[in-house]
């Protein structure tokens, strides 16, 4: 689903990161990020449920990456629409579907990646939603379409060892919301969710792990691979 590739060639505009959280507290108000949170742990553990129930390892190495795009998409478009100030519309490009998400100045697609924070693979989409990026920042070249791209990324989990992770790969390793800095190729800004929330993310996870397990987790999700 995601690599660590490159982001698009673009004007070097430093991103401001006090004003990207300005803009986050401002248009994307904790209760969307924690219900967002949420959907990529329920998409993640239907996801998994189905798709073990319905295939085989093998097929569902393959089917898997494919289910779980199409229910986060779904959960998180719902989450969205909850929301009377954003607007949240299905694209298609290139003949693959993805929802968008706008929230005042801000634009957000959802990427499962292959590890915490992990780069995005090479998109037209992305490249255009990043294009404005600088821009952003610049008011000397400020455009009035200008949008700040936020992506919300999900990883997988990796346990302790190989009985953990397979007993609880229906849990995400981790969630960040990441702002692409389009002419550097890595993200400008990157919130990890786990540790915005805590509380919130203790009340997701296994019941039955205690202090050491919830402190690994949270450990093994900042180890950012981007």
């Amino acid at each position: 689903m995601s690599r660590s590739s490159p982001l698009p060639e673009g004007p070097a505009t430093k991103l401001d990161i006090p004003e990207i959280e300005r803009l986050v507290k401002l248009h994307l108000p904790d209760k969307f990020l924690m219900a967002a949170v949420q959907s990529v742990f329920l998409a993640r553990r239907q996801s998994y449920e189905h798709c073990i129930g319905e295939f085989g390892p093998a097929e569902y190495a393959n089917v898997a990456p494919y289910y779980l795009r199409g229910k986060t998409e779904a959960l998180i478009r719902d989450t969205a629409e909850l929301n009377a100030d954003f607007t949240a519309k299905i694209v298609n490009s290139s003949g693959w579907c993805h929802t968008e998400i706008t929230a005042g100045p801000l634009i957000l697609t959802t990427h499962a990646v292959d590890g915490p924070c992990g780069l995005v693979d090479r998109a037209q989409y992305r490249d255009s939603l990043a294009e404005s990026q600088g821009s952003f920042f610049d008011p000397a070249e400020m455009k009035p379409s200008a949008r700040l791209y936020a992506l919300l990324l999900h990883g997988p989990y990796r346990g302790r060892n190989g009985k953990e992770t397979s007993q609880y790969r229906y849990l995400p390793g981790s969630v960040y919301l990441a702002f692409p800095e389009f002419a550097q190729r890595k993200y400008a800004h990157a919130i990890n969710l786990f540790e915005r929330y805590p509380d919130l993310l203790a009340g997701l996870l296994p019941q039955e792990w205690d202090a050491q397990a919830h402190l690994v987790y949270r450990w093994q999700a900042k180890q950012r691979i981007a």
